[in-house]
């Protein structure tokens, strides 16, 4: 709590923070135990941007206000933003009447028979008769009387959620581009996914950082250019851009879709060229012969999981989320070639379809895979990283205790646990192990060959990363 002196008062402000040094005074306050689970950190911390007492003390009842309202949405499992919300209720208004987005827009009565144009107007008329006693209930005589006049037209009159629902049942409502990224994460039910909402959230941020936000059908063709150069030209990587604008122009194609929006279907954010697209990629750092040789010679520490991960992502190229969301029924250690079967569980999405596949074990993966099933308690190969509660794998966790673990094995400049990948992909080229084989071990495979997973494709991946473990290879050597 902090005192305030305004005038001849003396006020104590809960939540109202002036951190040291600074000039300007801060929101600040503790996320409540049950909700911490949809935060990234235990409290919120929000810059009111003023110095001034006064104006700081209207700001913070504002910021507690929507604070407390996000606390609700989050505790009856509601979207967390106030237009979410409002999009809902409008929804769930429309399915109480049975109508659907669009309903009343009928450009030709022909196309309807006689029975649905009737089920379309009893409907019509009991929302409009909602939408008569929210507007009578909320108006004084005098405000009621001039609606009735047709001074005003009745959304006018409606609240927001009513609003959307009437949008949405002609055909108009049109959402502005970040709301239309905070509804696509909605639609996809991936508000857990702390990854993916930081990837859509980034996308939204370098659109808004360069443009206005508007509906994404009434941007230009030369807007999206301009979105483009501007992300050059504060020195973005190709591919970065590149990837943001492939995130928003999902997000508007699926959103608009669903909404059935005409209008914002036809967004310019299609086709994009960028140019010198992938030229100031930088080549990612491979773990040489001789790391891996220290790697493997690495004795279980304090977290033995640690170094199973590691052996295991070494000689498979599995990704941290791949490795640490493996049920221990999903790996075969009887008969000659034992294998990991990778496909996708509720606890684990994969990044697409061709990263579902059978990975042998050799080597130290072998021996990791043992001694973690042995050590296991549960179902789950590693469930120190698997968060029961959110139903999803410890990823960044895992990530983290991982590349630190590298660095105290090989100096702060060694590789970061994602170079396994490369790295195994560069040992099987040099063991001339068949691209497509090479392709089916790490996932990256299109057309998936017809003896996938059968026992003798095993037994041939199983022959090449066998050479590749005693290949002395040389990092950044290219057959082509």
């Amino acid at each position: 709590m902090t005192t305030l002196t305004i005038g001849p008062y003396r006020l104590i402000v809960k939540y109202l923070f002036r951190p040291k040094g600074r000039n300007n005074w801060h929101y600040r306050r503790l996320v409540p135990a049950d909700l911490r689970k949809y935060y990234n950190s235990p409290q919120i911390l929000k810059s009111l941007q003023t110095a001034d007492e006064t104006e700081a003390l209207k700001r913070c009842l504002t910021t507690n206000q929507q604070v407390e309202q996000e606390f609700k949405r989050h505790r009856y499992n509601l979207p967390r933003t106030l237009t979410m919300q409002n999009l809902h209720d409008a929804d769930q208004l429309l399915r109480q009447h049975n109508l659907a987005p669009r309903a009343w827009s009928i450009s030709d009565p022909l196309d309807y028979d006689e029975e649905e144009l009737k089920t379309i107007n009893h409907l019509g008329t009991g929302l409009q008769d909602h939408f008569e006693s929210v507007i009578r209930n909320q108006l004084s005589s005098t405000e009621y009387d001039e609606y009735q006049a047709g001074e005003k037209e009745a959304a006018a009159y409606l609240p927001r959620a009513e609003q959307m629902a009437l949008a949405l049942l002609k055909g108009e409502l049109r959402l502005k581009a970040s709301e239309q990224c905070d509804y696509y994460i909605e639609l996809r039910q991936r508000g857990d996914d702390q990854k993916f909402c930081q990837g859509v959230n980034n996308a939204k941020l370098f659109l808004l950082k360069h443009l206005p936000d508007k509906r994404p059908g009434s941007y230009s063709r030369f807007e999206v250019r301009q979105l483009i150069n501007s992300g050059l030209t504060s020195g973005l990587k190709t591919k970065t851009i590149q990837r943001y604008l492939s995130t928003l122009r999902t997000a508007f194609t699926e959103v608009s879709h669903e909404l059935e929006c005409r209008e914002d279907q036809l967004h310019p954010f299609t086709k994009f060229k960028i140019p010198h697209l992938a030229e100031d990629m930088e080549d990612r750092a491979e773990f040489s012969f001789a790391q891996l040789e220290v790697l493997r010679g690495a004795q279980d520490k304090r977290k033995p999981e640690i170094t199973w991960l590691i052996h295991l992502m070494m000689e498979t190229g599995m990704r941290v989320n791949e490795a640490c969301g493996i049920r221990v029924e999903e790996i075969s250690l009887e008969g000659k070639h034992p294998f990991v079967r990778l496909h996708k569980n509720a606890f684990r999405r994969l990044k697409n379809r061709n990263s579902h596949r059978y990975i042998p074990l050799v080597g130290v993966a072998l021996k990791a895979c043992r001694a973690a099933a042995n050590a296991s308690t549960s179902e789950w190969l590693f469930p120190n990283y698997i968060d029961f509660d959110k139903a999803q794998t410890k990823n960044t966790a895992a990530s983290a205790a991982v590349n630190k673990r590298l660095r105290s094995e090989l100096g702060e400049d060694a590789p970061t646990a994602h170079s396994f990948r490369h790295t195994l992909r560069t040992r099987l080229r040099q063991v001339e192990c068949p691209e497509a084989l090479a392709k089916e071990i790490g996932g990256w495979q299109k057309d998936i060959s017809q003896s996938y997973g059968s026992t003798t494709d095993i037994a041939v991946k199983t022959k090449y990363l066998k050479k590749a473990i005693k290949l002395q290879h040389q990092i950044g050597f290219r057959t082509d």
